[in-house]
């Protein structure tokens, strides 16, 4: 989740409500804030928790089924500038911690711009914002990421954000994620989220099934931004 608008003091009763581990990063009661929460009986260790202190991002080295991931949940500002340096920083991050070399990376969230504006754009100016596009096609390239809701979808237009005057719609959510678990993705979509002018964004990876599994071998993530 984005833009939690939570703090430190509702951080227990949201715990509480939601019934199982909840990794919470704190903005202030109006702005920012993000939040990862795990499904109770998911099969997931947690190695490593760095948080950002501006309420942007949380990066987590997770064991799930026995398999080591970097998850990444950021919530970038609005800013073509204050994106880049943010995203920047980002990567410097996961550099200095040892997990830009992992092999299974996946970073999902409000990226605040569209890849392509032709595609991932209507209504407004179409005009790329090269610096933001740029920096995001570095990180892809430097850790080997994929837009994987691209990949699935090459010629779709559809968006998860949209405001009503003038009307314009965005495609500003997305994951991406290592090269190398394209093919373990059994679906990602765009789908409707409540009391938000966003919409979920939705990754479930699939695999084969071991001698000890009983049931279906995969787990699902949504991204919601925007809570309020």
């Amino acid at each position: 989740m984005q833009e939690t608008h939570s703090t430190a003091a509702s951080e227990t009763q949201w715990r509480n409500e939601w019934g199982a581990e909840r990794i919470t990063c704190h903005g202030s009661s109006n702005s920012r804030g993000v939040a990862i929460l795990i499904k109770k009986g998911v099969d997931c260790t947690i190695h490593k928790k760095i948080l950002d202190p501006l309420g942007r991002y949380i990066i987590l080295k997770a064991e799930i089924k026995d398999k080591i991931y970097v998850l990444v949940n950021i919530y970038a500002p609005n800013k073509d500038k204050e994106i880049v340096t943010f995203l920047n920083k980002l990567v410097i991050t996961l550099k200095n911690e040892d997990l830009d070399s992992e092999n299974n990376i996946v970073i999902g969230g409000d990226f605040n711009c569209p890849l392509s504006p032709t595609i991932d754009k209507k209504g407004g100016t179409l005009i790329q914002r090269k610096s933001v596009t740029s920096c995001i096609v570095c990180l892809q390239s430097q850790l080997d990421l994929v837009d994987i809701w691209r990949i699935k979808n090459p010629d779709v237009k559809s968006f998860t954000w949209s405001k009503k005057s003038p009307r314009i719609f965005c495609r500003l959510d997305y994951w991406l994620i290592s090269n190398n678990l394209n093919d373990s993705v059994q679906l990602t979509d765009i789908i409707a989220a409540l009391r938000t002018d966003h919409d979920a964004i939705y990754l479930e990876f699939g695999g084969e099934l071991d001698n000890e599994c009983t049931g279906p071998n995969y787990w699902k993530m949504i991204w919601l931004s925007q809570l309020r």
